[in-house]
């Protein structure tokens, strides 16, 4: 069960991920923040209701962790959908692979734990398929993938979203287990609470803008809602089920996915050396999660 749950979360991604592509052509990037925010929490909430009991208890140390990591998520949330509006999915998804790099990085200086053999084979392969996300303009010089990739708009930006995606699962992991009964989904939901609250603050003077935004599109806000709130009950599903690193290895089909779709929906080119590069990045952070 737990590889079509964690096959259903990739496919889940590749799909919110081309639909705020979508969005953000006509929506401001801060008001479809916040909108995609606030229409995940309900079934989000409805989830943890259904299939988790309810409401567990927590302590003051929970909200602390957790306003910590909603506020850099603030950041990260807006950072990304910037990077969506003006970077191809079929270079920025299969990037995402840095976020287990960054998560070794950090698990090793603030968690002390230390990778193994394996982890940093897996850190090099990734960064191996960044590489070849361009790799056929390599005729042209050895380092012209690199420059390619890196003066590609957006992915600066993108890279600042996997930093503090690698930093945040600290402050949650550890949230999780202030929670009795342990309710990971719990932790999910306060996190995009102040991330929507953060948010909220930059909105006062785009009132207009949001109106007109829910007007337009708010079927596919609820639908993005839904689609959110399911990839977080397919994750955690999964994670209850099997052992996280095949689990979260198996997320990393999204990129894959967000090329195959950048190409149907969006007319992205160079398709076939984005693909290969995602396939050996999805190959480095198997890596890192065994």
């Amino acid at each position: 069960m737990w590889l079509y749950l964690s096959i259903f979360k990739a496919l889940d991604s590749a799909i919110t991920t081309s639909l705020t592509k979508h969005l953000t052509k006509n929506v401001h990037l801060v008001v479809l923040s916040l909108i995609q925010t606030v229409f995940s929490l309900p079934f989000i909430f409805l989830i943890i209701l259904i299939f988790f009991g309810g409401i567990p208890k927590v302590n003051s140390l929970f909200f602390i962790l957790l306003l910590s990591s909603g506020l850099l998520d603030t950041v990260a949330v807006i950072s990304s959908t910037w990077a969506l509006k003006h970077a191809p999915i079929s270079v920025l998804s299969p990037l995402s692979a840095f976020t287990p790099v960054f998560a070794t990085l950090f698990g090793f200086l603030f968690l002390h734990e230390v990778p193994t053999v394996l982890k940093l084979l897996g850190v090099l392969t990734i960064v191996f398929g960044a590489y070849c996300l361009y790799i056929s303009h390599i005729k042209n010089g050895f380092l012209t993938p690199i420059k390619k990739l890196l003066t590609n708009k957006g992915v600066d930006l993108f890279f600042i979203t996997m930093v503090i995606y690698g930093i945040t699962p600290i402050f949650q992991k550890k949230a999780i287990f202030q929670t009795q009964p342990t309710v990971p989904l719990f932790a999910s939901l306060i996190d995009w609470i102040f991330v929507s609250i953060f948010l909220s603050f930059f909105m006062t003077k785009r009132i207009k803008q949001t109106h007109l935004a829910l007007k337009s599109y708010s079927w596919l806000f609820i639908l993005f809602g839904l689609l959110n709130a399911l990839g977080q009950f397919f994750a955690y599903s999964a994670f209850a089920t099997t052992h996280i690193g095949y689990a979260t290895a198996l997320f990393s089909l999204s990129s894959l996915f967000s090329v195959i779709l950048g190409g149907i929906f969006f007319k992205e080119t160079e398709l076939k050396d984005k693909a290969f590069g995602a396939c050996i990045m999805i190959l480095g952070t198997l890596l890192i999660a065994l």
